[in-house]
């Protein structure tokens, strides 16, 4: 049985000590810094020594140690880590990092980045089914983190060298990004006196609906709506409805115009959307 160490337990994690038993994996040791986040790894995880400082050596023993720390902390604790006896391998979460952030540990460990391609709460395991982003020079340990996340239940994506940030950078906009436009749209509702409760629910299944066909079909036959008919009529009383809020009126034009080639309109409706869109409504 593999035996682990996860250093950091915020919302990542705690989901990944959580998934680890799931893949037959043991976790023997969990850095926790203040009093909360101990207390509650204890409790998830009793047997398991909870340490606080990465030069505790606590995990020494194992066979891999995951650093679950924030994106701008990865390469501080390989700097600190690169001064104590180093574990066979050291793995981080970071998917804005890719393998560079562990560049004071080359040579010493086998490195890899292991990232989630979910939002992750802390509160219960890593969703089966979710992608894993993998990147990493060793194949030997290539083989074991991907063997690890099907053992989970999830499906690992092997990353070239260096190309770790542009996929983070991908999941950011899928994920993030809507997280702005529902934003804007809740502001739009409330201009017309929708209840927020209201709102939020009502939006958050209009979302979860076109995420299902986003996973069933390419975006070409998932959009629907006025762009997606070519219907002018409509995109003009859009820009109109939602001039009073500049921000709502910048977002419509511009995702409005990227998605023009999604829609494989006609030439002569997309010309006229285009203009249309240019002009702002006007």
């Amino acid at each position: 049985m593999m035996r682990a160490a996860v250093y950091g337990y915020g919302r990542a994690g705690a989901s990944l000590a959580r998934t680890l038993p799931r893949a037959g994996v043991q976790v023997v040791a969990v850095g926790a810094r203040g009093e909360p986040a101990r207390s509650r790894a204890a409790a998830d995880h009793p047997g398991a020594h909870i340490f606080t400082d990465i030069g505790s050596q606590a995990w020494r023993d194992v066979d891999v140690l995951f650093l679950a720390v924030t994106d701008r902390s990865v390469s501080d604790v390989a700097r600190a880590l690169a001064t104590t006896e180093i574990p066979r391998a050291v793995v981080h979460l970071a998917g804005s990092r890719g393998l560079a952030a562990l560049e004071p540990l080359e040579g010493l460990s086998a490195l890899a980045m292991f990232h989630p391609l979910a939002s992750l709460d802390g509160h219960g395991p890593i969703p089966s089914g979710t992608v894993v982003g993998i990147e990493t020079v060793d194949l030997a340990l290539a083989s074991r983190l991907e063997a690890l996340a099907q053992a989970a239940g999830l499906l690992p994506w092997t990353l070239r060298p260096g190309q770790a940030v542009r996929y983070h950078a991908a999941a950011t906009i899928a994920a993030n990004h809507p997280v702005a436009l529902f934003d804007v749209a809740l502001q739009l509702l409330d201009d017309v006196g929708v209840r927020a409760g209201d709102a939020r629910r009502g939006l958050a299944r209009l979302l979860r609906s076109v995420a299902d066909n986003l996973e069933q079909r390419p975006p070409a036959e998932a959009l629907t709506g006025a762009v997606a008919r070519g219907d002018i009529d409509t995109v003009h009383a859009h820009l109109r409805a939602v001039a009073h809020r500049p921000d709502a009126h910048a977002l419509y034009r511009a995702l409005s115009t990227r998605l023009l080639p999604v829609a494989g309109l006609d030439h002569e409706t997309e010309d006229a959307l285009l203009r249309l869109l240019a002009s702002g409504g006007d």
